[in-house]
């Protein structure tokens, strides 16, 4: 994450040639940003944090991730036993690969802000994530 925000200007210069092109991402696109994160970074008991906090509250983020439900990212409140996995990898959060969690609810774009709003909120998920328990998050269900 700090290596992708230390230095944006490849990015910005990235960004500006798929504009300069015609690139379309986003609106009226079916497209999706997908962020992945190592698998190695998170333990069993986050990626089930995770799964509960992506589907409990799927309307914000439908919001955060500028992406509705479809085909390709299934908002899926599952039972305790099955968080944390993924049936199918079109899922909001994708625990399928072996390697990397992927984080599927973000709509395309072109906006380089946008792709770095998208990456600190998988950051801000992930952290928040680690030290929250079960219980705080089951208390504060009314306030999100």
């Amino acid at each position: 994450m700090g290596y992708h925000l230390s230095d944006c200007s490849g990015w910005k210069e990235l960004f500006n040639d798929f504009n300069r092109v015609g690139f379309v991402s986003g609106t009226d696109t079916n497209t999706g940003l997908h962020v992945h994160i190592n698998r190695n970074v998170l333990d069993a008991t986050q990626m089930k944090k995770i799964d509960l906090v992506v589907n409990q509250w799927s309307d914000l983020f439908k919001c955060i991730g500028r992406r509705t439900q479809d085909s390709y990212c299934r908002y899926t409140p599952k039972l305790h036993s099955q968080w944390g996995r993924s049936d199918s990898r079109y899922q909001s959060v994708n625990f399928s690969n072996r390697n990397t969690v992927e984080f599927r609810f973000f709509c395309g774009t072109n906006n380089v802000e946008e792709l770095f709003a998208s990456l600190e909120s998988v950051k801000i998920i992930v952290l928040m994530t680690k030290n929250i328990t079960y219980d705080d998050l089951y208390e504060n269900e009314e306030a999100v």
